[in-house]
C-alpha cells in the first residue's frame, strides 16, 4: 500500500485513515510507504477498530529540541514534518479560528519552518484531564494551511516530548483533538 500527499509531506491521521481502508475495517496490520518517510510503516487496526500508524521519528533525541528563548516549548523534528509545540494555550483564549490560524502560521513563518515540506505549529493545553491540542498546519508545496480537526503527527511530536522529559516511555497517552475525539500516543 502506497500513500502519496500533495506536497509530498507526510501525515499520520492520512496513514491511519489509508490502513483502515485498506484493511476494510477489519483488525490486522500492513505496511505503508507514505510520503515524506523514508521507510514503509506499519499500519492497522485494532480488534476494538481504533485505526493506527507507526510514526516516521529519529531515534536521535536531539530532534526534539526545547526552546531556549521559551522554555518548555519544543521543536520536535520528524520525517516529512517539524512541529513547535506552544504550551501557552492562553494565547488563543478568545480567538477566532481564522486568528489561530493566523497566529500558528506567523509562528511557521517567524522560525522558518516554512521552509519544511510541512511543519505545524500546535498550541498544547495540560489540565487535571490530561492534554489537548490545538495544531496549525503548513504543507509548503501544495501552499496549504489548516486548523487541524486532529494530528496525529503533533499528536506524536507531544509524546515524544513526554517520554523525553519521562526519561522513559509512554503508553496509550490520550491526546484530545480539536475534534473532541482522542488520540493515544505510545513511544517506546
Amino acid at each position: 500500500t502506497e500513500l502519496m500527499m500533495a506536497g509530498g509531506e507526510f501525515c499520520g491521521n492520512a496513514t491511519r485513515s489509508t490502513a483502515y481502508l485498506a484493511l476494510d475495517g477489519k483488525p490486522g496490520t500492513i505496511d505503508i510507504r507514505v510520503s515524506g518517510a523514508q521507510k514503509p510503516l506499519k499500519a492497522g487496526v485494532t480488534v476494538e477498530g481504533e485505526a493506527f500508524a507507526q510514526m516516521p521519528i529519529y531515534e536521535d533525541p536531539q530532534r526534539i529540541q526545547e526552546d531556549s528563548a521559551n522554555p518548555g516549548n519544543y521543536t520536535v523534528t520528524m520525517e516529512g514534518i517539524v512541529h513547535y509545540l506552544d504550551f501557552d494555550d492562553s494565547q488563543i483564549e478568545g480567538l477566532s479560528e481564522e486568528e489561530i490560524k493566523a497566529l500558528g502560521l506567523s509562528r511557521i513563518r517567524s522560525r522558518g519552518h516554512n521552509n519544511e515540506a510541512a511543519a505545524g505549529h500546535v498550541f498544547v493545553a495540560q489540565d487535571d484531564e490530561g492534554y489537548r491540542i490545538v495544531p496549525v498546519v503548513y504543507v509548503r508545496d501544495a501552499n496549504t494551511e489548516f486548523l487541524e480537526t486532529a494530528c496525529g503527527s503533533g499528536t506524536t511530536a507531544l509524546g515524544l516530548i513526554l517520554a523525553k522529559n519521562k526519561g522513559g516511555p509512554v503508553k496509550d497517552v490520550p491526546i484530545v483533538q480539536p475534534s473532541g475525539k482522542v488520540i493515544k500516543v505510545s513511544v517506546d
